[in-house]
């Protein structure tokens, strides 16, 4: 397994849900889910973070051990992230 690679890969995950759950653009789409499965994924970037995880998993040895040690590293850039971007919706301009 390549660290460099699983740390990138674990920073685009932490993007990719954090967007998705959090972002202005996919609001509109995020209140249009079918189900309530969809809706409380697509609003947790952790939740959502397990399945994005996926494809980028292929690319390591060990699957299943992949797909939780990139959960786990994407948390904390997603975390940051979603402070980061509560304070830019205060940011007076």
């Amino acid at each position: 397994m390549n660290i460099e690679n699983l740390f990138l890969s674990a920073l685009a995950i932490s993007v990719i849900t954090t967007t998705l759950s959090k972002g202005a653009i996919f609001s509109g789409l995020r209140s249009k889910l079918p189900s309530k499965f969809l809706i409380n994924l697509f609003n947790c970037p952790y939740c959502l973070a397990h399945w994005v995880s996926i494809p980028f998993a292929f690319n390591f040895s060990n699957f299943v051990i992949s797909i939780f040690a990139l959960v786990a590293l994407s948390s904390l850039p997603s975390f940051f992230l979603i402070i980061y971007l509560r304070w830019l919706d205060n940011v007076k301009i």
